[in-house]
């Protein structure tokens, strides 16, 4: 028990632990990711310990890596995925979204951080995500309202079966 509340960095407090697996393209939406990953732990780090996995999309080529990221996913709480890929993505990326949830125990959330507005891939991502029961939250980037630091940007919007419903955590 003692070990894994260390491992787990909670030291014994009752406090809920959400993952948060991070995988993205460039390192640009990688800081986008990191920003909003930062985000929720100020809203939420008092009442939950945040733990974050992060997946660069090179890394997933290699077949062994990519089913390890698929069984980190596959018990996350949040994912998120950073593209700037506005039509299709790799297919070993698809492939590792397909895997990943296919058997979830944990993914609540899947948030999809674009660089293009109105991404072409962004139906496919909420098909998915729909399939699989998961909420699905997009955020794209404009030159305008593109933000680096965590106080300034704003949390990704819900898109649920009817579109964009509400912020993500009250922005």
């Amino acid at each position: 028990m003692l070990a894994r509340a260390i491992r787990q960095n909670t030291f014994l407090l009752d406090v809920p632990q959400i993952t948060v697996v991070i995988a993205y393209d460039t390192f640009e939406l990688g800081s986008r990711a990191m920003a909003v990953h930062e985000r929720l732990t100020e809203r939420l780090g008092s009442t939950f310990n945040l733990r974050q996995e992060l997946w660069k999309f090179d890394l997933l080529e290699d077949p062994a890596l990519r089913r390890a990221a698929a069984r980190e996913t596959a018990a996350a709480d949040i994912v998120i995925l950073a593209t700037s890929r506005d039509a299709e993505l790799p297919l070993y990326i698809r492939e590792w979204l397909e895997e990943s949830l296919q058997d979830h125990t944990g993914v609540g959330a899947f948030v999809a951080l674009f660089e293009h507005p109105h991404p072409r891939i962004q139906p496919w991502l909420e098909a998915i995500a729909r399939r699989k029961g998961i909420d699905f939250f997009a955020q794209s980037a404009t030159t305008e309202s593109c933000h680096t630091s965590a106080d300034a940007m704003p949390l990704p919007v819900f898109a649920g079966p009817a579109g964009p419903a509400s912020s993500f955590a009250g922005n």
